[in-house]
């Protein structure tokens, strides 16, 4: 049975990369692998197809996270770097099972995508070269060397305008300690800019070597502020305020920066994982969410409170919550969404979990906001009445039972910070449905009537529970009575690989085949430098990008068994680019081109000359851009209405060009240069010079057939072929209502068969 499923997923698979390369409807998005699926222990695969669960062996890359910047660089141009932090298995031995690994990807005004850093270790012994402090980190035996960390941008004043400065954290044991959350502060280069304290390079900011606190959430408040939200010990949902010094006599690359977190509050109490999330809202100020609950599934629901950090002291005041102190402060944050654990049927029960807190609409003019927006899980808690299957795997824990995932929006007061209900919940309906994650961003056209509103969209990054499912990104969009509507059509698939939200996390972690989850990251409105650009060869037709951080198996590397990590560019807000007006292709416009051949008869000196003339280019052909004549494109970045040819060049796929036009008459002669001259039986072949093998007129005529069959060959050539409509390559992929009923199709299978 599960051979069977393995090949009917892997054929289904299949047809979904084709049509999702075939279909030219669609916007393509970009993929790119950050990083292999190697590392730690090779998996242990039974005989029946499924993973041994084994303790430290790492899914290989894990909880990938990123952040962007615009810079401008040296030559004026505007870029964007992305820099990713995940969880990456392939580290030395003493670093095992796993350490923080930082890429950076640039976007500029021109070019493609372009790596910038290479996967780069920041933390443990194989990032020694790295330390800020004078005690570079050992990993003493640590279970949990990087976990669940968190990236973030940092305002720096004093770099470079092509320097960009980003804040890690990461919950750590290296340190000979529970598990611990510390800061960093690096460059896009990859260089450290801060200093510690406390030794070891990474600013320690919890407090409590008794417990271990980790599940790092963080948020930039304003300049030089940012707040820290971590799960303490599976009891309590903490916040740190964080503030950055600046050594104002250092510049550039030696500007240092120190962390110092100025208050520690603990918001949400009692919090049995509750995974906190923070989105700023103001200068200074924030909407801290957590889950409230004693037990898992959560007994309590969803509490929220609105914080502001004092900019004079950095201590933390909270605007917005439930208890009320005899000086008349707030301590504490206050059910929003609630639980129903004691309801008469299990069909009328409900345990809500926190999921993603963003963006509940534009950024006003004014700099505040007045909506925030929650995804929460939703179960029925079928996992207490003795059904103990999570999703693919098998844990000795109750499972959530079934699941279902809501949007939730609130209305922000200006002056409290008080939240309160707006509209009734949406509902997600996504391919896989498990650890779905949401952001806010621009999608689709821009409107065209003067004064009309530009509604705000919403993109959800679906990812399979088993691991065999492909990545799908959704959106929904704001109706006129501010309510969420989901786009059924609109759903993508993300790559043409597999997207894991904890299937390999769950067997190879610390704790195998009972805990373990992977957490992708969506990012919306990420601008493109390129935008509008006659010059750009990246998607001048895209202002914006939705930003996709997720792990997963590459099914096209058969020697990779575990996940890689990926970011995905899938195309948000678009405009109405037009390139240039075309110019022609100075070729033959019937397609055929000059004949290759050369001659036919093979003859003393064997095969032909050179094959004749190379083929002429497709009729109708024509080039992409008018600033000269065949422009270049990458094959996998070719925007709407283009097309590769077989050189890789993007053309318009107008004319009606004729075949391949491949060896276009280089044929001719490959293997007959074995004539036996112009005597009759020359036995010795003081003129042959390629004699040495042939000794009569016969070999001579075989030799010479060859030089036919080649020459026939290269006649059948013809033009390049430049009116054919083939699909972009693996890098472009894109997804219609028929794929997403293939998608739907293979979640329906993997569901009734795992």
């Amino acid at each position: 049975m599960m051979n069977s499923t393995k090949n009917l997923m892997a054929g289904l698979l299949g047809m979904g990369a084709m049509l999702m390369a075939g279909d030219a409807s669609a916007a393509r998005v970009w993929t790119k692998k950050l990083a292999t699926g190697v590392g730690g222990p090779a998996p242990i695969i039974n005989a029946n197809g499924t993973v041994q669960p084994q303790k430290n062996a790492s899914p290989a890359n894990e909880q990938g996270h990123s952040a962007f910047k615009m810079l401008t660089l040296p030559n004026g141009q505007k870029a964007v770097d992305i820099m990713t932090v995940w969880m990456s298995g392939a580290v030395p031995n003493q670093d095992r099972p796993n350490q923080c690994k930082v890429s950076v990807l640039r976007l500029t005004e021109t070019t493609a995508p372009v790596t910038m850093l290479e996967p780069t270790q920041i933390s443990g012994a194989g990032a020694a070269a790295l330390a800020g402090g004078p005690q570079p980190e050992t990993n003493n035996n640590a279970d949990r060397p990087c976990n669940h960390p968190d990236i973030q941008t940092a305002d720096i004043p004093g770099l470079a305008a092509d320097q960009a400065a980003f804040m890690i954290s990461r919950g750590t044991d290296s340190y000979n300690t529970n598990v611990q959350t510390r800061a960093r502060m690096f460059l896009n280069t990859g260089a450290v800019i801060s200093t510690a304290n406390n030794g070891g390079g990474w600013q320690l900011l919890s407090n409590n070597n008794n417990n271990n606190i980790g599940a790092v959430r963080s948020a930039k408040l304003g300049a030089g502020l940012h707040a820290v939200g971590v799960n303490n010990n599976s009891d309590t949902a903490d916040l740190y305020a964080v503030n950055l010094n600046i050594n104002a006599a250092a510049s550039g690359t030696n500007r240092m920066v120190t962390i110092e977190r100025t208050d520690a509050q603990i918001v949400v109490d009692p919090s049995n994982i509750g995974r906190p999330y923070i989105q700023n809202i103001a200068p200074g100020e924030a909407i801290f969410m957590a889950t409230e609950s004693n037990n898992r599934p959560p007994e309590i629901g969803l509490s929220s409170a609105t914080i502001k950090v004092r900019a004079t002291d950095g201590q933390v005041q909270f605007l917005d919550g439930e208890d009320r102190n005899a000086n008349g402060t707030l301590d504490r944050a206050r059910l929003v969404v609630a639980s129903r654990p004691n309801a008469p049927t299990r069909a009328e029960r409900r345990y809500v979990q926190a999921s993603y807190l963003f963006a509940g609409e534009q950024m006003p003019a004014s700099g505040r906001l007045g909506k925030v927006s929650v995804s929460y899980w939703e179960s029925d808690g079928g996992g207490n009445d003795g059904n103990n299957r999570q999703g693919g795997t098998r844990g000795q824990r109750p499972a959530r039972g079934a699941t279902k995932q809501y949007i939730q929006t609130f209305n922000v007061a200006d002056e409290t910070g008080r939240v309160s209900l707006n509209g009734s919940p949406m509902m997600i309906t996504a391919v896989n449905g498990t650890h779905i994650t949401v952001c806010t961003g621009q999608f689709g056209p821009a409107p065209t009537t003067p004064g009309a509103s530009d509604p705000l969209e919403m993109a959800f990054l679906d990812l399979s529970i088993t691991g065999a499912g492909v990545p799908t990104m959704g959106f929904a969009q704001k109706d006129a009575a501010g309510s969420w509507r989901q786009l059924a059509t609109e759903t993508k698939a993300v790559s043409s690989g597999l997207g894991d939200s904890g299937y390999l996390a769950n067997l190879l972690g610390q704790d195998p085949n009972r805990s373990g989850r992977d957490f992708a990251e969506c990012m919306g409105d990420v601008p493109n430098p390129g935008a509008n650009k006659v010059d750009s060869t990246f998607r001048p037709n895209v202002d914006t990008f939705f930003l996709a951080t997720y792990s997963g198996k590459d099914t096209n590397v058969e020697t990779e068994k575990k996940n890689a990590q990926w970011l995905t560019l899938v195309p948000g807000r678009l405009n109405n680019f037009q390139p240039p007006v075309p110019v022609q292709s100075a070729t033959a416009t019937t397609g055929g081109g000059p004949v290759g051949g050369g001659a036919t008869t093979g003859g003393q000196v064997g095969g032909g000359t050179t094959g004749g003339q190379q083929g002429g280019g497709g009729g109708g052909a024509q080039c992409v851009m008018g600033r000269e004549a065949c422009a270049s494109f990458p094959s996998g970045d070719c925007y709407d209405g283009l097309r590769p040819d077989s050189a890789g060049i993007c053309r318009r796929a107008d004319g009606n060009g004729a075949g391949a036009g491949a060896g276009a008459g280089n044929g001719a002669g490959a293997g007959a240069g074995n004539g036996a001259g112009a005597a009759a039986a020359a036995a010795t072949t003081t003129n042959n010079a390629a004699a040495a093998t042939t000794t009569n007129n016969n070999v001579a005529a075989a030799n010479n057939g060859a030089a036919a069959a080649n020459n026939n060959a290269a006649a059948t050539g013809g033009g390049d072929g430049g009116g054919s409509d083939g699909g972009c390559s693996s890098s472009e992929t894109g997804s219609s209502g028929l794929t997403f009923m293939l998608l739907a199709l293979i979640g329906l299978i993997i569901r009734r068969r795992s």
